[in-house]
């Protein structure tokens, strides 16, 4: 878990595969970039190891919990290839800070599709 990592509002969740793939991105970067230090302390230096409980869910700790605000319930999102875990009021106000400009009505619309070679359609 990497809480605030891509979002000071959310815990970020890995598994081990990612969370070594991130890792061995900023370990390719010059060890005197500004940027690499500061992923190595918000990312690495933040990380805690995923506890599971015995029927496989997500134990986390009161302080975590506190911090986020998850009370009673979370929300829980996929986001690729990882997941985040945000207090309900917190996600609803990201969600609404996403659709806060104007919006031209087709999400796929900024995707960068490559030009068609058969200059057919899907």
């Amino acid at each position: 878990l990497a809480p605030g990592f891509r979002d000071p509002r959310a815990i970020e969740g890995y598994g081990a595969k990612g969370h070594a793939a991130i890792g061995a991105q900023i370990a390719r970067m010059h060890p005197a970039d500004k940027a690499r230090k500061r992923l190595e302390h918000k990312f690495l230096g933040r990380s805690l190891p995923m506890t599971l409980d015995e029927t496989g869910r997500i134990v986390l700790s009161p302080a975590l919990r506190e911090r986020f605000g998850l009370a009673a319930s979370a929300h829980f999102v996929g986001v690729g290839e990882s997941f985040q875990i945000w207090s309900p009021d917190a996600y609803a106000a990201f969600e609404a800070e996403l659709w806060d400009d104007e919006d031209d009505g087709d999400a796929l619309a900024s995707m960068p599709w490559p030009a068609a070679q058969d200059g057919g359609g899907a």
